[in-house]
């Protein structure tokens, strides 16, 4: 039985486009459609590659790994988050695999040889309706253990002066820090976030729990820079003090809007997830 170059590549870079978009949305990521096709194409080019014999070596545990790797850099880039995607990402390959596997035992259609492996000859209908089974079952599955959805994060781009930086922030409807002259809306962000956007300036954890040492240090330091203190209240804080600066944000229509800042002492996720909160400032 001969193989079809063109079904194969089209299959697996339809099946590769859709593992990796049910990865990014499992991790609470953004999806990137043009990306994510062309890393599908990618894993499609592989799959044509690995099945001529000349090129058996495609066919090694390594030589997929990093094929994996390639695929999710491509979709996703070098951030912090790649390790992450990738496990998903391979995972979830794992876990349509061996749905595809048991579809094929469960109904007899055998297993067909070609060089150097084996594969399942399975209806281009019958695989989507097992990945659709297989995001199903995923989602209800680590949906218990996600606390927050894709459609909770969003991208923040903050610039100050001349500095620009971009967080992943909780869109968090229980945040209502607000300025209390001007009753504006206030991001929370991440305390080394400050020093991102404040480059050249000596910064540590202990120097956020002191904002109005810290307030005097860097209004010497930075005069250039509008700062303040923005009062708040928490679970177990009756009264306290946050650093604020005054910045710009970056709007939807590409726009830079004013926008106030204020620095947790404290990361704002436990697990580093994100960086900072949006409220009722976003």
């Amino acid at each position: 039985m001969r193989l079809c170059a063109e079904a194969l590549f089209a299959l697996n870079a339809a099946i590769d486009t859709g593992l990796l978009a049910c990865s990014a949305r499992l991790c609470g990521q953004k999806l990137f459609w043009r990306r994510l096709i062309a890393a599908g194409c990618l894993g499609g080019v592989y799959a044509v590659a690995a099945v001529l014999p000349e090129l058996g070596f495609l066919r090694s545990g390594l030589v997929k790994f990093c094929a994996a790797v390639g695929m999710c850099l491509l979709s996703f880039g070098a951030g912090r988050y790649l390790a992450r995607l990738t496990a998903a990402f391979c995972a979830m390959g794992c876990v349509f695999a061996g749905a595809v596997t048991a579809f094929t035992q469960l109904t007899g259609t055998g297993l067909m040889r070609v060089p150097g492996d084996g594969y399942y000859p399975v209806s281009a209908l019958a695989l989507c309706a097992i990945g659709a089974l297989c995001v199903a079952v995923c989602r209800l599955f680590f949906s218990a253990c996600a606390q927050h959805s894709a459609r909770s994060f969003e991208q923040l781009t903050l610039r100050l002066e001349e500095r620009e930086i971009t967080l992943r922030a909780l869109v968090d409807t229980g945040n209502v820090l607000k300025d209390p002259i001007t009753n504006e809306p206030v991001f929370v962000l991440d305390w080394q976030a400050a020093a991102r956007l404040l480059p050249g300036v000596a910064l540590s954890e202990q120097d956020f729990a002191r904002p109005p040492e810290l307030l005097q240090r860097l209004s010497r330091e930075k005069p250039s820079i509008r700062l303040r203190l923005i009062p708040y209240r928490a679970v177990g804080v009756r009264q306290g003090m946050l650093l604020a600066v005054r910045c710009e944000r970056k709007g939807k229509n590409g726009r830079y809007i004013p926008a106030l800042a204020a620095f947790s002492p404290t990361p704002v996720s436990g697990g580093g997830e994100y960086e900072a909160l949006t409220g009722g400032a976003a």
